[in-house]
């Protein structure tokens, strides 16, 4: 019996334990103005764009969320129109996370006008992007230690196929690799990170803003370029 009791107390404070860590960890929520804010409920993966804002991955129940140890993961990608062949590399301290015309890089010059700017928060997931024909490609992310490991793969009618590009990157690395959507070739430009909650709101304020900007140059659209879904 005593035996029985200690399991339980011990299984109990395990518990508890779990809970705490749990909730200190944030979920994601789309504000009316289409921005992801932290909230004690809602998704482990929120994505933007200057038109749109997307939740994936429910967290598991109101009030427990999943631990991340003080840091927020970020994932920011831009397309571009390809104006040549793009060869698939990664640009080592290439400089801080960018959107839109500040992610051309030093590179730029075979890409075209902007097409679409995405910032997304979360650390682990799986995301398909594509266009109404179910073109596009997939994006997934995964920690790796102090790095964040990215495969870009093709998607064809809306099924993921070959592996266009694949790497783990630091801070400061960009990743450039070509894709098609919309009956056409793009050039895609994505940056990850996980960054300390104490640089949080000032790099989100900076993301923001060039969201903002990127959205004055980018086309007329009715409904956004890329349609959001899990992979």
């Amino acid at each position: 019996m005593r035996h029985q009791k200690l399991l339980s107390a011990t299984a109990s404070l395990i518990l508890s334990l779990v809970l705490a860590a749990d909730s200190r960890a944030a979920c994601w929520m789309c504000s009316p103005s289409l921005q992801c804010f932290e909230q004690s409920i809602g998704a482990r993966v929120c994505v933007m764009s200057t038109v749109s804002c997307a939740l994936l991955l429910l967290c598991p129940s109101p009030g427990i969320r999943i631990p991340d140890q003080g840091e927020s993961g970020l994932t920011a990608w831009s397309l571009f129109d390809a104006q040549q062949p793009q060869p698939t590399t990664i640009d080592a301290d290439a400089g801080p996370l960018a959107l839109g015309d500040e992610a051309r890089g030093p590179r730029g010059n075979g890409r075209g006008p902007l097409a679409e700017t995405m910032l997304a928060h979360g650390t682990d997931f799986e995301v398909k992007l594509v266009d109404e024909s179910g073109r596009g490609f997939a994006l997934k992310r995964r920690e790796a230690g102090g790095a964040v490991q990215l495969e870009i793969l093709d998607v064809l009618a809306d099924q993921p196929g070959r592996i266009l590009a694949e790497g783990v990157l630091r801070e400061r690395d960009r990743l450039v690799t070509t894709v098609h959507v919309e009956g056409r070739d793009r050039v895609l430009v994505v940056q990850a990170a996980k960054l300390p909650s104490r640089v949080l709101p000032a790099e989100l304020a900076r993301l923001h803003n060039a969201l903002r900007t990127a959205a004055r140059s980018l086309p007329q659209r009715e409904k956004p370029l890329l349609k959001i879904r899990e992979l």
